[in-house]
């Protein structure tokens, strides 16, 4: 198995709604979230918050069409996303971090 995708985790809710999306959409998400997954394995665990949109819960990020909420095993490099919610066609979605520019 690819070890990017062993570090690319989805509960089973959250694989659901992706395999649920509109294909297009489900591509953003899929390559979106391998690249945080790349990010974050060359980041040390302390910058996280600041490259990454957090809320309580774990970080946040979005694509064209989709939210998805996450968390990180900082000492795993492993990034878990629990929750993946669609958003209005009108609704922009926010960049990663204002730094790095939108996806």
């Amino acid at each position: 198995m690819d070890t990017r995708q062993e570090r690319l985790l989805y509960t089973r809710s959250a694989r659901a709604r992706l395999q649920a999306l509109p294909a297009e959409v489900r591509l953003h998400v899929e390559t979106h979230m391998a690249n945080l997954t790349l990010l974050i394995e060359g980041l040390a665990p302390e910058h996280l918050p600041q490259m990454l949109a957090h809320e309580d819960e774990g970080f946040v990020t979005a694509v064209p069409g989709a939210r998805v909420r996450f968390v990180v095993a900082p000492a795993a490099r492993a990034l878990l996303v629990y929750r993946i919610e669609t958003l209005p066609e009108r609704e922009v979605a926010p960049a990663v971090h204002p730094q790095l520019g939108p996806e």
